[in-house]
């Protein structure tokens, strides 16, 4: 059984390798069209390392207290993979993580691969794939953060959430309704994986669906009156303690 000081040793340097080794002009391509060589400088890097950080170290002291080891991640990319590693490696969690297909999640389940083979370790591994109902809850930690926000998923919801409609920052397009509907589903479909207490990281944006659904279900959800910036998107992230 390893240390306390071996798990944070492991999981920096597997930290370390994974933004070594990771093909970010590939990356920045899929991220911005233009320009998107750049988009991921040493820079951005840090700042997105930085905040994964801070972030993970947030969660640590909300999870420490949960029985379940199991966290599902909704949607997440480059952004969460600080926060991974973090509830892997050092808090001893089982991930799972649930994404769209495309070049993101193929390039860190491609490092993340040999990675685990090098360090003779388990990591998460991104599962391209619809969202399914759980047939039983299981985990004590969603991650849920710029989900039904995304612009390119969800473009009418996109706009209406950041309160951008009729604006030169709309994106345009899409079906509110419609958009609207997936979303609900999505974050009901999510809630199937989740224990009562936990704790849910969302968004500001996305607060009010989790609301609507658990008042539903006769539950309550402590939001904290301080969030954290998530990273590339810089959304305000909460750590909500849902309980009975």
């Amino acid at each position: 059984m390893s240390s306390p000081s071996q798990d944070l040793q492991k999981f920096a340097a597997i930290l370390q390798d994974t933004y070594t080794r990771l093909d970010w002009y590939k990356l920045g391509s899929e991220y911005c069209f233009e320009g998107g060589e750049n988009f991921f400088s040493d820079e951005a890097l840090e700042a997105i390392q930085d905040a994964g950080l801070h972030i993970a170290s947030d969660m640590g002291e909300k999870l420490a207290r949960f029985e379940s080891k199991d966290s599902l991640y909704v949607g997440p990319g480059v952004a969460e993979l600080v926060m991974m590693l973090f509830e892997t490696l050092v808090l001893g969690r089982r991930v799972t993580a649930v994404t769209l297909p495309g070049i993101e999640p193929d390039e860190v389940n491609r490092i993340w691969t040999g990675l685990a083979k090098e360090h003779k370790t388990t990591l998460p591994k991104f599962q391209t794939r619809a969202l399914r109902i759980a047939e039983e809850p299981t985990c004590s930690h969603l991650w849920f953060g710029s989900v039904v926000t995304d612009p390119e998923s969800f473009p009418a919801l996109h706009d209406r959430l950041y309160k951008r409609q009729d604006t030169r920052e709309a994106i345009g397009g899409g079906n509110l309704t419609k958009e609207t509907r997936r979303a609900e589903e999505l974050v009901g479909t999510a809630m199937t994986w989740m224990l009562v207490p936990s704790v849910i990281t969302t968004s500001q944006e996305e607060l009010v669906f989790f609301q609507q659904m658990i008042e539903s279900r006769g539950l309550s959800l402590n939001v904290p009156t301080q969030g954290r910036l998530s990273p590339i998107v810089g959304d305000s992230l909460f750590h909500c303690d849902l309980h009975s």
